[in-house]
């Protein structure tokens, strides 16, 4: 949430000086508050569609989640694993409840992680 704060906040900024600077000695700060209003312009889009991305079709992801926690459960209780699968398991869902968590981040992962559980390890 935070960085994309931060970046509406340089883009706005920018803007405003790439479009009020107006004398002639001051023509590299207005170009470079054109450029600095480009680049945030696109790092704030490229955010969005992340955001957005991230919050659409929640069920599918949950569905998603839950048919890959099914699959480890039923090699673990058949002894069919191979590998590091629930170590990875384990880990991407607690690195996405904490991405969920953090402040700066929290916008860019949806809540849905929370109806799926990690594995408990017998």
């Amino acid at each position: 949430m935070i960085w994309t704060l931060i970046v509406l906040c340089i883009f706005i900024v920018s803007l405003a000086i790439g479009i009020f600077v107006d004398d002639y000695y001051h023509d590299v700060i207005k170009f470079s508050g054109i450029l600095a209003a480009v680049a945030s312009g696109v790092v704030l889009l490229i955010m969005v569609g992340i955001i957005i991305g991230e919050h659409t079709f929640v069920d599918h992801k949950v569905a998603e989640i839950q048919a890959e926690r099914e699959a480890l459960v039923y090699q673990m209780d058949h002894q069919l694993f191979l590998g590091d699968a629930l170590g990875e398991y384990n880990k991407k869902i607690i690195w996405m409840r904490n991405v969920n968590e953090n402040p700066w981040t929290s916008w860019f992962q949806g809540d849905y992680i929370y109806e799926v559980d990690p594995i408990e390890l017998k």
